[in-house]
């Protein structure tokens, strides 16, 4: 059982919730997760074959700068129906070939998507 109502995700509690070797997971859709409110810094360094990353749903409110650069294979975000209310300082400016970015159902300004 979760003792706080959200967490940070973080290394440890990636290992929590990912069968496997987190450095060979291609997909990673957090389904039925205990809510999730920061993408920490080092939450996602050891998935570098990460195409496609879920966090829908889940309260997320902040993402650190950094917390997705080891993710360079990325091409599908969903971070739709959560709580941000800015990309800025997100890190997802530096992918250079998205294919689809969801934020849909969050409190996005549009000309913050737009600068991505």
């Amino acid at each position: 059982r979760w003792e706080a109502d959200f967490m940070k995700l973080t290394d440890k509690t990636l290992a929590l919730l990912v069968e496997g070797d987190p450095a060979e997971v291609e997909v990673l859709h957090f389904v039925r997760s205990p809510p999730i409110s920061q993408l920490g810094h080092s939450s996602l360094h050891r998935c570098r074959r990460l195409v496609s990353l879920s966090l829908a749903r889940l309260g997320l409110r902040t993402i650190d700068g950094d917390a997705l650069a080891a993710c360079a294979t990325l091409w599908w975000i969903d971070l739709s129906r959560n709580r941000l209310e800015t990309l800025a300082g997100s890190g997802l400016d530096a992918f250079a070939a998205l294919g689809l970015l969801d934020v849909s159902g969050n409190a996005v300004a549009i000309d913050a998507i737009a600068s991505i």
